[in-house]
């Protein structure tokens, strides 16, 4: 049988609005609009058998981080039958993670500036997600987790960061047509609400990882 240990796609956005509507330019190819990793850092590395994710920067490694373009985008995701180039704008998307088993993690950060006197910030991301769901506890899941960490301060902020793991009532989410224990959810926008952060330095963690039992 092939397995899935996860899969993710996913596009990042940026809007960012002061309670004066004064409107920012993004941060630097946050959208993977260079069609590069630039600004981006990759780790790569293992999840142990607790489900702690230790990786370490590696750059990006094809098949771990994988930029999606245009010519590539025009496929279909095979377990979920959606385009794996993100309909709602872009040029360019990442995969995150693969199909292979072996207790792998991967992430991919931005470090970023919330501008001075902004008290309201909100990064939009759109994300399309694939996991097998196999007979483990909780933690020796697959997953997927996006985390924003305040930099500054050096906390991660709670109010701002999603955890999917994998299970068969996960909302949103579909059981696959091409296999009996992986599930999926479609493009979907999401936003990080960043409130009274103005003039710190923030970092998006976007990481996915297999089951614990390898």
């Amino acid at each position: 049988m092939r397995k899935i240990s996860l899969v993710i796609i996913l596009l990042v956005l940026t809007a960012a609005v002061s309670h004066a509507q004064q409107v920012y330019c993004p941060p630097p190819n946050i959208g993977f609009e260079d069609g590069t990793f630039t600004g981006w850092a990759c780790d790569t590395g293992m999840v142990d058998g607790a489900g702690t994710v230790n990786v370490i920067y590696s750059g990006p490694i094809s098949n771990r981080q994988t930029l999606i373009s245009p010519i590539s985008g025009l496929e279909l995701d095979p377990w979920g039958n959606f385009p794996t180039l993100c309909p709602w704008g872009g040029s360019y998307s990442v995969r995150l993670g693969n199909e292979q088993s072996g207790r792998g993690a991967e992430r991919i950060s931005y470090t970023f500036n919330v501008p001075a006197g902004t008290n309201e910030y909100d990064m939009i991301f759109y994300y399309a997600v694939v996991l097998q769901n196999p007979p483990h506890l909780s933690y020796q899941q697959p997953r997927f987790t996006v985390k924003t960490f305040d930099v500054t301060d050096n906390t991660y902020v709670d109010c701002a960061s999603f955890d999917f793991i994998a299970s068969a009532d996960l909302p949103g989410f579909k059981p696959s047509p091409a296999g009996d224990t992986v599930f999926y959810k479609d493009w979907a926008p999401s936003t990080l609400h960043l409130r009274g952060y103005a003039g710190k330095q923030m970092r998006l963690e976007f990481t996915t990882n297999d089951c614990t039992l390898g």
